[in-house]
C-alpha cells in the first residue's frame, strides 16, 4: 500500500488540533522534508517479497502435555 504525503490543507487541521500555528512557509518546509521518506517508503513498498517457499506446514502449534512437560502448569 503506497504512502500519501499530507496535503498542506491535512497539516494545517493537525497543527491546529496540536496547539501549533503553522504558516505557509512551514508547511511547505514540512512537505519538503517529508517527500524523501515517503518516496523511500513507496520504493520499498513495490519491491517484491522474494519470501522462500514453505517446506513445512506450520500451524498454531499447541500447548505440551503434562506427559511432555511435567513444569507445564
Amino acid at each position: 500500500m503506497p504512502v500519501v504525503a499530507p496535503t498542506s490543507d491535512q497539516l494545517k487541521q493537525i497543527g491546529d488540533e496540536t496547539g501549533l500555528s503553522l504558516d505557509d512557509t512551514d508547511i511547505a518546509s514540512f512537505i519538503a522534508l517529508m517527500a524523501p521518506s515517503v518516496g523511500a517508503y513507496n520504493t520499498i513498498d513495490q519491491l517484491p517479497d522474494s519470501l522462500p517457499p514453505v517446506r513445512y506446514s506450520r500451524d498454531a502449534g499447541r500447548r505440551a502435555s503434562h506427559e511432555e512437560n511435567r513444569y507445564n502448569a
